[in-house]
């Protein structure tokens, strides 16, 4: 039953993805602003991505779908979990980098 749980997470994971890649488009006003990943559009993944960790993981723990132990890191004022906070923030922002370098490797060719 736990394989459920964690399958739940990663498509949770994947869908955040793609709703902060679509509200960056949105706020930089390209559809493909990944083709250009710079500073500009990395702090706008960054602070969204802040965001969206810090509201899914209050939630969560809101509305009791999981709670911490004792062994959590927890992030001062936040006071949300640290990895799985890590882990939204984190997982995009690889995600676009290393598209944009495939995306910049293509077209050089």
């Amino acid at each position: 039953m736990k394989s459920i749980y964690f399958l739940g997470c990663t498509i949770g994971d994947v869908v955040l993805t793609f709703i902060i890649y679509g509200l960056v488009a949105v706020v930089l006003k390209h559809r493909y602003w990944i083709r250009s990943f710079n500073f500009r559009s990395f702090v706008i993944v960054l602070l969204m991505a802040g965001l969206f960790a810090f509201v899914a993981e209050w939630v969560a723990i809101e509305l009791n779908f999981w709670s911490y132990n004792e062994k959590m890191l927890i992030v001062p004022v936040l006071e949300v979990g640290l990895s799985p906070f890590l882990a939204i923030v984190v997982n995009p922002i690889l995600s676009f980098i290393i598209t944009h370098k495939i995306i910049s490797t293509r077209d050089t060719r």
